[in-house]
């Protein structure tokens, strides 16, 4: 799952973007208002996980969209921080920017920190760590490959990441390659069939259909 405020998603196929450019899996997203701005509205913020950015919206009428899209890399110092929620504050100023209040907050859930931005500035201006992470380094090293859009896809828009690893929702699924000639097929829940078909289905498959050994394929 990707983003883009100025796509024609009317039209079929998809539109390429370069890799650096890309947003994956958007996970939460915070409205800033604006006085002057269209409909109340100067920035739209958004954390993508699989990217590890932050992107800032800003209504510009000289884009195709609508849109300007200011992309803010989210650097961690051994693997990935993968953003995913994001809190405002439209008192709190950074001293570098002191007459325009207003920082945005971003938790980093692998990074296990938060960092500190500064929406005007469309700016990194700091962040902290939180409590100690005893995962083993070389696990926080090897996430970006299961995590890092940017590190296994050619788009940036995949992450070909495993539900289930590194404390993700979800379960790891295992299937057999096409063209085996013998070996064992591991069912996935979504493959179980319900309704009236369940007792029939148990008849046949007393140890539950987990496992179901199959023949010789040409």
């Amino acid at each position: 799952r990707s983003i883009n405020l100025n796509g024609d998603y009317g039209q079929p196929g998809l539109v390429v973007v370069a890799s650096s450019k890309a947003l994956s899996q958007p996970t939460d997203v915070q409205s800033w208002p604006g006085a002057n701005a269209p409909n109340g509205i100067s920035k739209v913020i958004i954390t993508a996980y699989h990217s590890g950015k932050f992107a800032i919206f800003e209504p510009d009428q000289t884009q195709a969209g609508g849109w300007a899209i200011h992309r803010v890399a989210l650097p961690a110092p051994y693997s990935i921080k993968v953003p995913r929620g994001l809190a405002t504050s439209f008192r709190a100023a950074d001293p570098s920017s002191p007459g325009t209040p207003g920082l945005v907050f971003v938790a980093n859930r692998l990074d296990n920190s938060v960092s500190i931005i500064n929406p005007h500035l469309r700016a990194l201006v700091g962040g902290f760590a939180l409590q100690h992470d005893p995962t083993p380094q070389v696990i926080r090293v090897g996430r970006r490959f299961l995590y890092d859009a940017n590190q296994t896809s050619g788009t940036g828009r995949f992450d070909h990441g495993m539900p289930g690893a590194g404390g993700q929702r979800g379960s790891v699924s295992l299937q057999a390659r096409r063209g085996c000639r013998e070996g064992v097929q591991v069912r996935h829940h979504r493959d179980t069939p319900t309704g009236l078909a369940r007792r029939r289905y148990d008849d046949r498959h007393q140890s539950g259909g987990a496992l179901e050994p199959f023949g010789k394929h040409g």
